[in-house]
């Protein structure tokens, strides 16, 4: 940047003197001399935006490509030094073996003729997790599913391709700013171990004996006392973010990095029900198996422990269903049943209604009231219903008959008159026809969507899920019924 000495106003490199006053413009004496600089032909240096102990991050421009990009530059102290290139490097190199959308992506690696090593990154607009976790210490619970799934899904890569990266923690994760999306980003593979290469580490000695890698609030026991890791050393180190999402705090804090190692080898975390009495026993248990202090005892790979927390999240979810349906008026309950096929079958059912408490007594014919007895369980009861669902009108609670009947009945009463009053003699209208067509099209998709589900389920020999059965036989009841009034028509 460059800087007005009469008027003191900031400007960027390529002006020369200050439109407001003229004067030639300065360059600031705090200003990086990196700022400005041209890589390799074609990486135009910004601003600093990150600095750390061994680097800096710069905001930048890939000139051929004109695309925003992210350059890690190594300190000069650093570059000097053959294990922080070395590093550097790998880190680069782990990162262009992964290719996951959940993982930062690099694109190049480089040593300029003066000395500057640097990686080239994409750039990330967002904040760290760990500023996250400052800014909301209690996230909900299906943003915490949706966080650590999509950490797993990046690890799961990194450990197919033989790469521990021995250093998760809420720092090392990006949470990148897409449009209105919020998108995952595992950082920093530069102490990641390759499984395939320990020889090769071992020979450059890129960690000394008696030193510890990583960070030990996030260190598995095996990791804190230096021994031989492999990919549940990773799988401790998402239980204790997880830990921390779910109890707003850490499982262990201590004066000293070795007072915390001890306790990592040696002590159970404190449950989080006891921490945060909301949140269910199904997710500590899924917790407290990712922190087994044995690697034998915890899930063997970050599959299995991704797959753990889904079912915890799903039983959650089960639980808080059955919970709603069994507070839910009766009401609720026939307004989440017509939601099930089509919400804008509601109108059509009140119009329906309104149009038959204007007919004579004499010539309807009064249909039993649907209570819960009438009810089986609601595939597609939405949750909190109780106060959310559009309300039915009253009138039409005494001319309840089967669910399925009430949105045919719908269409009989609203749609086309025809419908009830055509004799077997007349021809089909456009409008009967098209309303049919529609129907027997939405319910041949909706049902060969489930079938593909079920027989998907069958095929794999996974347990069926009943909401997909249970909304198979809405669409086979709703086809029948269609068919149904369809031959009263042409009979």
């Amino acid at each position: 940047m460059k800087i007005c000495p009469q008027c003191q106003r900031q400007f960027e490199q390529s002006v020369a003197f200050c439109p407001f006053d003229g004067q030639q413009l300065a360059v600031s004496e705090n200003q990086d001399a990196l700022v400005g600089r041209l890589i390799d032909y074609k990486y135009q240096l910004h601003e600093c935006v990150a600095k750390g102990g061994t680097g800096s991050v710069y905001r930048g421009t890939h000139l051929q490509l004109n695309m925003p990009i992210a350059i890690k530059i190594l300190h000069s102290d650093s570059a000097t030094d053959f294990t922080s290139v070395e590093r550097c490097r790998r880190e680069a190199y782990a990162s262009m073996q992964i290719r996951h959308p959940n993982a930062i992506a690099v694109m190049d690696f480089g040593v300029t003729p003066d000395g500057l090593v640097y990686v080239v990154m994409e750039f990330l607009v967002g904040k760290t997790l760990r500023q996250k976790i400052k800014e909301n210490r209690y996230p909900s619970l299906l943003e915490v599913s949706e966080i650590m799934t999509q950490i797993c899904a990046a690890v799961a890569v990194a450990h197919k391709h033989k790469i521990i990266h021995r250093d998760l923690k809420p720092e090392n994760i990006f949470v990148n700013r897409e449009g209105d999306q919020e998108v995952i980003k595992v950082l920093d593979f530069g102490i990641a171990k390759f499984k395939d290469v320990a020889s090769e580490e071992h020979a450059l000695q890129l960690t000394r004996q008696g030193v510890v890698i990583g960070t030990p609030y996030y260190m598995s026991p095996e990791q804190c006392y230096g021994k031989e890791i492999d990919a549940r050393s990773d799988v401790y180190s998402l239980g204790i973010m997880l830990y921390e999402l779910l109890a707003g705090r850490l499982p262990f804090l201590g004066q000293s990095h070795t007072a915390i190692a001890v306790k990592q080898a040696r002590e159970t975390p404190r449950p989080i029900y006891e921490i945060r009495p909301n949140i269910p026993p199904v997710l500590n248990a899924v917790v407290m198996h990712a922190l087994e202090k044995s690697p034998s005892n915890r899930p063997s790979s970050v599959e299995i422990f991704a797959q753990e927390l889904n079912a915890a999240m799903k039983a959650i979810s089960d639980n808080e269903f059955m919970k709603v349906f069994s507070e839910a008026s009766e009401q609720d309950l026939e307004a989440a049943i017509l939601l099930t096929s089509d919400p804008s079958k509601i109108l059509s059912q009140n119009l329906a209604s309104n149009k038959r408490s204007k007919v004579p007594a004499s010539s309807t014919t009064k249909k039993p009231t649907m209570g819960y007895n009438n009810i089986s369980s609601p595939p597609g009861l939405l949750p909190n219903a109780s106060g959310l669902l559009p309300t039915m009108d009253t009138s039409a609670q005494e001319s309840m008959m089967n669910p399925t009947e009430i949105v045919n009945q719908s269409y009989l009463d609203v749609e086309d008159k025809s419908f009830s009053d055509t004799v077997s003699s007349a021809p089909l209208s456009e409008t009967t026809i098209l309303n049919y067509r529609e129907t027997f099209t939405n319910v041949s998709r909706e049902t060969y969507m489930l079938l593909q589900i079920i027989l998907s389920d069958l095929d794999s020999s996974k347990v069926i899920d009943g909401i997909f059965l249970s909304e198979l036989k809405n669409a086979v009841d709703q086809l029948r019924s269609s068919i149904y009034q369809l031959q009263k028509i042409n009979t």
